[in-house]
């Protein structure tokens, strides 16, 4: 089974625990654009309360065109993963990407 998302301009998806009926591992392949994921400790396998995360204590992966992401073991039980509404974009070589209007993002995960 393969799920796909597309991302366009500033969009996200909001922190979650994917459900465990998915699977022990999850692998997602990015395409054409980057974008930053946030993993954040979860509780009992669940996204702590909106009102207790710290927005800032949380691990930030570049998802590179091309790159692949696997979640298993403690990081696909122990966190909860997302992607921010955001315009701006850190690369590693320290520029900036704006997401604008031509911005498009495309995930698959298995």
């Amino acid at each position: 089974q393969v799920q796909a998302n597309e991302y366009l301009e500033d969009s996200g998806i909001g922190t979650h625990v994917e459900d465990p009926a998915a699977g022990p591992t999850l692998a997602t392949v990015s395409l054409m654009q980057p974008v930053q994921l946030t993993l954040q400790e979860a509780v009992d396998g669940k996204p702590k309360p909106t009102d207790l995360r710290d927005p800032e204590d949380c691990l930030k992966v570049l998802l590179e065109p091309r790159s692949l992401l696997v979640l298993e073991g403690a990081s696909r039980e122990k966190f909860a993963h997302g992607i921010r509404q955001a315009r701006r974009v850190p690369l590693r070589d320290g520029a900036i990407l704006r997401r604008g209007k031509d911005y498009r993002r495309i995930s698959l995960t298995f």
